[in-house]
């Protein structure tokens, strides 16, 4: 889900909830602990840059959630960073493959979703 969100600060931020790896991602690419199931403290202390984020975290993110993930980077500064296209097929490839798929086609397939 992308939405916007006015925070404890006044400030509108917009961000993507991603519950499979219960983070919650800004439009400046800092990952962020949900606090409950459904909510983030505002706290921007504990974040870490999305290209920083370890494997573990991507080999525990869901095949859709990653392909939600990528299309809310696409409208994001990050999509302009140097690199930014091997990083995210890399990545990619994390998650797609700690779900025994060989591509993002055949995940879409076998768990049936669209984007």
């Amino acid at each position: 889900m992308i939405r916007n969100d006015n925070k404890q600060k006044g400030d509108l931020m917009s961000n993507i909830k991603l519950e499979s790896v219960g983070t919650i991602v800004d439009e400046n690419g800092m990952v962020f602990p949900l606090t409950t199931d459904t909510a983030y403290d505002g706290n921007k202390t504990v974040g870490v840059h999305i290209m920083e984020v370890d494997n573990e975290w991507w080999e525990t993110m869901e095949c859709e959630e990653a392909v939600r993930l990528f299309q809310f980077l696409a409208k994001t500064d990050i999509y302009l960073e140097q690199d930014y296209f091997q990083w995210a097929q890399g990545q990619m490839a994390i998650v797609v493959e700690s779900k025994g798929f060989v591509d993002i086609t055949a995940a879409r397939l076998h768990e049936g979703w669209s984007i």
